[in-house]
């Protein structure tokens, strides 16, 4: 018998296999608490995925929402991403909230889990609060909003947020920003924790020995709330000598097609150049060889691991006011700023950046630093091990 504490980790978001593309901190939090903690991943099924799986020595078991080959609501480029593209995909919706309750149910009668972990207020979150309803253990939940979950839909459906967070015994934001903004939404100031992800900034994102960097760089999904459109429009408003250096944009998403007509029809194709997705472990080359990394959002999210990631290797970040990085990237000392949404501002910035690499190199090694003390997994992972500590129960469950 094991006296390690069991934690069920409950997400709509994990990578289908080792180097798949899908956004991996959650994989990476699981894998930060080696040994400390019995785990298991609870995660949507997709057609050809094994229900029972074990991605990088982290078990994974995929819950079933409806028939095999119309399981198309996860993965990709998300959940909400992959309504938008199709619409009849909402139809989904109810059946994946009541596979997610069915089988949080199943694993807290079979699992018996201490801690229940749900990423995402929303379906993760709701579904496990409605399961533990109606389950007779005595089991903890911790609820980690993300940004787009609380800033999209928790104003969106806002009773609903505060239901579920509420009943919560721990919730954790991934920036100080979302948890001012909880606390002035009247949700108990006590439960709610600054618990950001956390990035490998020992081996994986460090400044490596490029010599010399060109160009400016995108990372993410190709969706229009990423500001893609942002950057084209500033891009194509910026000088020749900005141009000449390349814009590279990494991802794929719903927006693909429109972006690239976008950048034709703005006269830039000639210098923009579309890589499409990228492995999680080639990303480091790209932000080493990169003279700025852009970082456009036109509406507030979480915390932007990305800019994280490219700070880490020492590559320069020009970023959007978005309050959720405001103590990150410090306008001049760890980072660039621009008015969010001010296209005609981006291009200045990039005139001016582009053509001041000492400048930026200076500020990108001070942003480095800064990532490496706060964000390297290492950091992130104690963190919510103390929050694993607080919430959990000595008692296991019955």
């Amino acid at each position: 018998m094991t006296n390690k504490r069991k934690v069920l980790v409950v997400t709509t978001t994990f990578p289908r296999h080792e180097g798949d593309d899908q956004p991996r901190f959650v994989l990476d939090l699981c894998k930060s608490l080696p040994g400390e903690f019995e785990q298991r991943v609870l995660a949507p099924s997709a057609p050809e995925l094994p229900l029972d799986d074990r991605i990088e020595g982290i078990p994974v078991r995929r819950f079933r929402y409806f028939l095999r080959q119309g399981e198309t609501l996860a993965y990709g480029s998300g959940v909400l991403a992959n309504l938008r593209e199709k619409t009849r995909r909402w139809l989904l919706v109810p059946f994946f909230l009541l596979g997610l309750v069915l089988a949080v149910r199943q694993e807290l009668r079979h699992f018996r889990p201490d801690i229940v972990h749900a990423h995402w207020w929303f379906p993760a979150g709701l579904a496990t609060r409605l399961a533990m309803a109606t389950s007779s253990g005595k089991h903890k939940l911790l609820v980690t909003c993300h940004g787009t979950d609380y800033f999209t839909l928790g104003k969106r459906f806002p009773r609903l947020l505060r239901w579920v967070l509420k009943r919560a015994d721990a919730v954790a934001m991934v920036s100080p920003a979302m948890r001012d903004d909880a606390i002035s939404q009247g949700l108990p100031e006590r439960k709610i924790r600054i618990a950001p992800m956390g990035v490998d900034l020992r081996k994986r994102f460090t400044p490596g020995d490029a010599t010399r960097r060109q160009g400016v760089l995108f990372v993410g999904r190709l969706l229009a709330e990423k500001g893609v459109d942002d950057l084209l429009t500033g891009w194509a408003a910026a000088s020749d000598a900005v141009r000449d250096q390349g814009l590279r944009i990494i991802g794929s998403g719903s927006q693909q097609h429109r972006l690239l007509a976008l950048a034709s029809s703005l006269g830039v194709s000639d210098s923009v150049s579309f890589l499409g997705a990228v492995a999680h472990d080639d990303l480091p080359m790209h932000y080493r060889q990169a003279a700025l990394l852009v970082f456009p959002s036109p509406a507030e999210e979480g915390l932007g691991l990305v800019a994280i990631e490219a700070m880490g290797c020492n590559c320069a970040v020009l970023a959007s006011d978005t309050r959720s990085l405001a103590d990150v990237i410090v306008e001049g000392q760890s980072g660039f700023v621009y008015p969010m949404g001010d296209k005609a501002a981006l291009a200045r910035r990039l005139d001016e950046l582009i053509r001041a690499p000492e400048r930026c190199n200076e500020v990108a090694t001070r942003g480095g630093d800064l990532v490496r003390s706060r964000f390297d997994w290492a950091v992130a992972g104690a963190n919510y091990r103390s929050l694993y500590d607080e919430s959990g129960d000595s008692d296991r469950p019955a």
